[in-house]
């Protein structure tokens, strides 16, 4: 029995932005801010690419974050709310 393993899909620099509606160029600060957590590219013939699953993975940690974020902010303004009355 042979595992066969899948060749990851990488998407060019240029259409990361587009699935982003960003400019290459904020995706290039994005490379330069370690705490973001993007995906890091990956140079092939000295163009950068990034591993789509990689991506998928960054949106849902940042889904999930933004969701906790949300759930913090509603329980400080419960909280804030209580210590008015």
């Amino acid at each position: 029995m042979s595992s066969e393993q899948i060749a990851p899909t990488y998407l060019p620099d240029p259409l990361v932005a587009k699935r982003y509606n960003v400019s290459p160029r904020t995706i290039a600060r994005w490379d330069e801010t370690p705490g973001l957590g993007f995906p890091p590219p990956t140079y092939i013939r000295g163009r950068k690419y990034r591993e789509l699953e990689r991506l998928q993975q960054f949106e849902r940690e940042r889904v999930a974050r933004a969701g906790q974020d949300t759930r913090a902010a509603r329980r400080h303004r419960a909280h804030e709310a209580g210590t008015q009355a």
